[in-house]
């Protein structure tokens, strides 16, 4: 069996291997897993439980962009697709996403959107969701300033239909 549980090899037989002492396998090696599979489990990843409450920043993010800003929206939105926005607008498929330290790598340049942040954005880009994202390395500094009002202006004017 391949990582996602199911029969890897060509032809839809299992690739067979024999556990050594040592816990590796002898032998055949697996093919990789299908790659719907491999997404599925990615997806599943990017999923909420509908149980998991939004982290304090998002929901900061969220209230300074309703009420003030006149930005109605939805907290915590999980698509038909099964994928889990902080803040959207269902009917315009417009939505804000916080991303916290986790959404990012660290680097000699400074944080970089990591992989898995990064193809959620493509796919929702690719289901027609236009999103706007808020790094915590902006927003912190705002908060501590009071200045969150014009930085989430332009967060969205961002997903406004171009004309």
């Amino acid at each position: 069996m391949g990582l996602d549980g199911e029969t890897s090899a060509p032809g839809g037989t299992a690739a067979m291997a024999v556990a050594t002492s040592s816990g590796r396998a002898a032998g055949m090696i697996p093919a990789p897993p299908r790659p719907r599979a491999a997404m599925t489990r990615h997806l599943r990843g990017t999923i909420r439980s509908p149980a998991t409450p939004a982290t304090r920043a998002a929901s900061s993010v969220g209230r300074a962009a309703g009420r003030p800003l006149g930005w109605d929206h939805e907290d915590e939105l999980r698509t038909e697709d099964g994928l889990s926005l902080d803040m959207a607008q269902p009917s315009t498929k417009t939505a804000v996403e916080f991303d916290g330290p986790t959404h990012y790598l660290q680097g000699p340049d400074g944080p970089s959107l990591d992989g898995r942040t990064a193809f959620k954005m493509r796919l929702l880009g690719r289901l027609g969701w236009t999103c706007a994202a808020v790094p915590y390395f902006e927003w912190d500094p705002l908060l501590a300033s009071g200045a969150t009002e014009p930085y989430l202006r332009g967060v969205l004017a961002r997903l406004a239909p171009q004309n």
